[in-house]
């Protein structure tokens, strides 16, 4: 019997990792609490560690904000600005949605961000409610960059702002 794989990325001050490689790694919560940091702090230590990183910004924070968080964590200015290491993709539809998935299957980065998975399901033309839509726009989007390209990836999602719906414990959607 072979032991659990053991996550890799994001090493806490214990010397523990919370997310895994090669996997889809979901975080979701109220907004404000930090998803979006937790996501990027990953980013800054894989980039420390020599890796690439993508950042999928379907949230629209905008790439400044987003290059100005990682250098207030640390992340060295040069890889942020250098495509080599660090990319932002801010896709308006499916289109420039496949094409993010065409060139990430080239670059194959070691982390990849997707915030949100809210605003990407209407993007796929998929209704967040229905288990079937959501199914099929995860196996389009989300395990091929996983499963294929190896990357950790890290998706960010709200929770429902109704208390009804927000009685099932999970995220927006099916």
């Amino acid at each position: 019997r072979r032991p659990p794989e053991q996550p890799t990325h994001m090493q806490t001050e214990n010397g523990h990792a919370l997310f895994y490689a090669g996997r889809i790694n979901g975080m979701f919560g109220d907004p404000e609490t930090a998803k979006s940091w937790l996501a990027m702090s990953t980013i800054t230590q894989a980039l420390h560690a020599g890796q690439t990183a993508a950042y999928l910004d379907i949230d629209h924070n905008g790439s400044e904000e987003i290059a100005e968080r990682l250098m207030l964590l640390g992340a060295d200015p040069t890889k942020i600005g250098n495509p080599a290491h660090f990319r932002v993709y801010e896709p308006e539809d499916r289109a420039g949605l496949v094409a993010f998935l065409t060139e990430m299957a080239k670059w194959r980065p070691g982390v990849t961000v997707i915030d949100s998975l809210g605003e990407l399901m209407p993007m796929l033309g998929a209704k967040s409610v229905d288990n079937d839509e959501l199914t099929t726009a995860m196996r389009a989007i989300l395990k091929p960059l996983a499963h294929k390209i190896g990357s950790c990836v890290i998706t960010i999602d709200h929770l429902p702002k109704g208390q009804d719906s927000r009685s099932s414990g999970y995220a927006i959607g099916g």
